[in-house]
């Protein structure tokens, strides 16, 4: 039977499922139980130095019995320096081109360049503001002096209101005159725009006396919460609202009497109650103006401590973006300030090489268009000829610096320079490359031409600046980071070599950068000299305890396992 039942098992596909299943979790589960992954890091220092951005390529000596000298732009010439059959010097101006629009535009550059670093101090300035008022807000001292100023203005306010309601009772609601339920009635009716005023003004009376009570009753009884505060002097205000609008309507109504006499140069046989009320009325108007006023500048200065408090983030974080857009927009136009100083300089016809100007075919007054030739140069100089593709001649400019090496003198370096680059590409299977000439500085008998030559063409380069290798940058959605050590004395000698810790001490700073090449990155911002990061993790997987193997596994003949 227990056979039968075996072999029902192992025939069954579920039990196989089942089998691996478990055999995959206890191998992972060991894994988990028994191995731990060890990190350590490799450590290094934020440090000054300087950085040169290079692109590379390679090529020959060539000789040169003559060159042409052309112009790099187009336009009128300006002046001419040089005649025909002159010595000349490599870098000599010999002309030129007039260049006034481009003068102009770098002089607009220079004024926005100005007006973009005064709008990011002013930003900045801003920002400090708010961060001072925000932190000089959260001790509430403005907030607490608003709130005591409120409950003074309203103990005065509540000792003048009983004498205040008890008048207009008076005023609106006796009857001084015959015939009328009160007096409001009488007023009212001089004029049919007045009809249901009486009325109206009665509603609004009894209302304010029934809020009036129950304030009053709370502001006796108020606690030194600045809560209960702040609701008590909001409700008083909204009183004295509608107080002032309760005296305002029956004013206006006793205003239209007194001007209906004078028109009719009558006087009424109760002149004297009528001119009373008005003036009680203006005098009772005029205190609750008053009233109005202050509290109004007493709520409006605790709405500013609430919204400095409640909007500071935001403030806080437009501001930021502000500057960050300020300081993009005038790093661009410096960018674009540099391009256009770069342009200016192909407004001078400048001689590539030393020799002798043997032709020169222009003269003041003329027009030249780009890459027109002006003149010819005999020279015996030797010049590098080296091959950039389409990528790398982009960025390389007339002018920049090269160094020189060669394959038979591994010793020596020349510096030169970047005089000519083809405007047309040559295709080799389906590679476009440029032909970038570059003239030798210092006159070398060794080198003769033919021979191979690589060029290290210098496109960038800043002196002392924050630099931190590239490797150490990493990167997520937020942009770049380094990982830096907080709180952690570091030695001297455990710089550059692997220790041990604590994920506690390790924080994510996001920092700016600038220029970099294939060793080091230029850190504009989020990183200071001598702060300590992590150039380097080593991860290790170590087993806990040698002697220990794993349970799971099917056990060997005489104890051992497979």
């Amino acid at each position: 039977m227990m056979k039968k039942l075996s072999l029902k098992i192992f025939k069954n596909k579920k039990f196989y499922f089942i089998f691996i299943f478990l055999l995959i979790s206890s191998y992972f589960l060991y894994s988990k139980i028994y191995k731990k992954e060890n990190s350590k890091y490799i450590l290094s220092k934020v440090e000054r130095g300087n950085i040169e951005v290079k692109i590379s390529g390679s090529g020959e000596i060539i000789p040169v019995e003559e060159i042409e000298t052309r112009a790099k732009t187009g336009g009128e010439v300006l002046y001419v320096n040089v005649r025909e059959g002159e010595e000349v010097k490599e870098g000599q101006i010999l002309a030129q081109l007039e260049s006034k629009n481009i003068e102009k535009a770098i002089k607009d550059q220079e004024i926005l360049i100005k007006n973009l670093e005064v709008s990011i101090e002013s930003l900045k300035l801003n920002l400090e503001k708010l961060n001072f008022q925000y932190q000089n807000t959260l001790r509430g001292d403005d907030y607490n002096k608003a709130l005591n100023q409120g409950i003074l203005a309203l103990n005065d306010f509540y000792n003048f209101y009983p004498n205040f309601i008890e008048d207009i009772r008076k005023i609106y609601f006796y009857k001084d005159f015959q015939d009328y339920n009160n007096n409001l009635e009488y007023y009212q009716s001089y004029n049919p725009l007045f009809a249901g005023k009486s009325q109206k003004l009665e509603l609004a009376y009894n209302n304010l006396k029934s809020r009036y009570l129950q304030l009053s009753d709370n502001f006796k009884n108020i606690l030194e919460d600045s809560q209960t505060k702040e609701k008590i002097i909001e409700n008083s205000y909204n009183l004295v609202l509608d107080s002032y609008d309760l005296v305002n309507e029956g004013k206006e109504i006793l205003r239209y009497i007194k001007e209906d006499l004078v028109l009719k140069n009558a006087i009424h046989e109760k002149q004297d109650i009528i001119e009373n009320h008005f003036q009680k009325l203006s005098n009772y108007l005029n205190s609750l103006g008053q009233y109005k006023q202050n509290l109004f500048e007493i709520i409006s200065k605790i709405n500013s401590y609430k919204d400095i408090v409640n909007n500071y983030d935001f403030d806080k974080k437009n501001l930021e973006l502000s500057i960050k857009q300020k300081e993009l927009d005038l790093e661009q136009a410096k960018k674009k300030l540099e391009d256009l100083r770069d342009d200016l300089n192909d407004y001078y016809i400048i001689a590539p090489l030393s020799g002798i100007l043997s032709k020169f075919k222009i003269k003041k007054g003329d027009l030249v268009v780009v890459n027109q030739s002006v003149g010819t140069i005999i020279t015996n100089q030797k010049i590098a000829k080296i091959s950039l593709n389409e990528v790398d001649v982009a960025k390389v400019k007339i002018g920049h610096k090269v160094i020189l090496t060669f394959d038979a003198f591994p010793d020596l370096k020349l510096e030169g320079r970047v005089f000519e680059i083809s405007p047309v590409g040559v295709e080799d299977q389906g590679v476009v490359s440029y032909d970038v000439k570059i003239s030798i500085g210092k006159e070398n008998k060794e080198i003769k031409p033919g021979m191979s030559v690589n060029g290290e063409i210098i496109i960038d380069k800043k002196d002392n600046v924050l630099l931190i290798p590239t490797s150490a940058v990493k990167s997520d959605k937020k942009g770049e980071y380094v990982l830096v050590i907080k709180n952690f004395n570091t030695q001297e000698k455990e710089i550059e070599k692997p220790i041990q810790i604590s994920q506690e001490l390790i924080d994510k700073k996001y920092i700016k950068t600038g220029i970099s090449n294939d060793e080091f990155v230029e850190v504009l911002e989020g990183l200071s000299e001598g702060e300590i990061f992590i150039f380097k993790v080593i991860n290790e997987k170590i087993p806990q305890n040698k002697q220990q193997t794993n349970p799971f596994l099917p056990r060997m003949p005489f104890g051992g396992r497979k």
